[in-house]
């Protein structure tokens, strides 16, 4: 005996040194939000269903537990019917918030009366009340008031005002009613709520695309500036390099023989003590005709003809074609006549 609880005594503090586990090994047992909710799904389904609940059940305290009441879908329908076929299609959505609440605000009062002494008070709807005529009898045509007349209720009419009144019915079966009312409601209320955090998420999550989308754009617009600033300043480097440049030399002019020079070269005739040019047609100095000339000159003619300017009369000065005049401007030097073709003709 000794020796074993010596021995426990041991390993005692050993185990319970190594019992708890590391930091490490905690984070690595960590589970995601899908694996728990797995976890959470397997474990609902491992669990034994829960009975369904009849109208001798009715009365049973154990079923105002959350979960405890489970009546079956065919008990249920009508109120659905009532709820998401005449009710929610033909309201808003702030009117069908305010309805249902109001509806388990009456359910709740009867199954669970704040004051138990004015139980009955509660049990009683005027329906010219403000808020009873706001929410229950106006709204889509009194849908909420045949709501309450499907969970027990029924119109009555006391001093010239029509009420609504629930009488706990023999059986439990008016109370069965009444539970099954709130239960839709409960439901419905549970769908809204989540139908508005989904809400919620989405204009969320809009905003912050919206935020990125002009977040972009911003820095779209900030890249073309700074693009356009380097181009414009690569363009002034371009033209400041170019104006530095030394000025491209002019291309020198022809020395060559003018067609002046040329026609200086051909044969003159005098007239009147002058020298003066001979045309084709005309005789030379030593009475030569047309014919004698054209043998040497018609080649040099030709290829002057496309090339040459107008035909000029001695070395340096011409005279404007036809007019027998010299160009504006200019003076014929002293001892030459300007003659054309028909004063060559007259000297011959």
């Amino acid at each position: 005996m000794s020796s074993s609880s010596t021995l426990g005594a041991r390993d005692g503090p050993q185990a319970s040194t190594a019992s708890p586990a590391s930091p490490s090994t905690s984070s690595s047992r960590s589970l995601s939000a899908a694996a728990v909710a797995a976890l959470a799904a397997a474990e609902a389904r491992a669990k034994p269903p829960v009975p369904v609940s009849s109208p001798a059940d009715a009365h049973s305290l154990a079923l105002d537990l959350e979960g405890a009441f489970n009546p079956s879908r065919l008990d249920l329908q009508p109120f659905y019917r009532l709820i998401d076929s005449q009710l929610l299609p033909n309201v808003s959505k702030p009117q069908a918030s305010s309805t249902i609440s109001t509806l388990l605000t009456i359910l709740n009062n009867i199954l669970h009366p704040p004051n138990p002494a004015q139980a009955h008070k509660f049990r009683q709807l005027r329906l010219s009340n403000r808020l009873i005529a706001r929410d229950i009898a106006e709204p889509a045509s009194g849908a909420a008031r045949d709501f309450l007349v499907a969970c027990g209720f029924r119109r009555v009419v006391r001093e010239f005002e029509e009420h609504l009144e629930w009488a706990r019915g023999e059986g439990g079966q008016q109370l069965f009613k009444l539970r099954c009312g709130k239960k839709v409601l409960e439901t419905r209320v549970v769908q809204a709520k989540e139908a508005e955090e989904r809400e919620r998420r989405y204009r969320e999550s809009e905003k912050s695309e919206e935020a990125a989308r002009k977040q972009r754009a911003l820095l779209g617009f900030e890249d073309d500036r700074l693009d356009r600033a380097a181009r414009d300043e690569r363009e002034r480097l371009v033209r400041e390099a170019r104006a530095a440049e030394p000025a491209p030399a002019p291309a020198p002019y022809s020395t060559g023989p003018s067609s002046f020079a040329r026609q200086s070269q051909r044969p003159t005739a005098r007239v009147g003590g002058s020298q003066v040019y001979r045309g084709s047609g005309a005789a030379g100095p030593g009475g030569s005709s047309d014919e004698e000339d054209d043998g040497g000159e018609r080649e040099e003619d030709e290829e002057d003809e496309d090339e040459d300017a107008p035909p000029s009369y001695g070395a340096l000065h011409g005279r404007v074609l036809g007019t027998g005049q010299p160009p504006s401007g200019e003076m014929a030097p002293a001892g030459v006549n300007m003659v054309n073709a028909q004063d060559l003709d007259q000297v011959e």
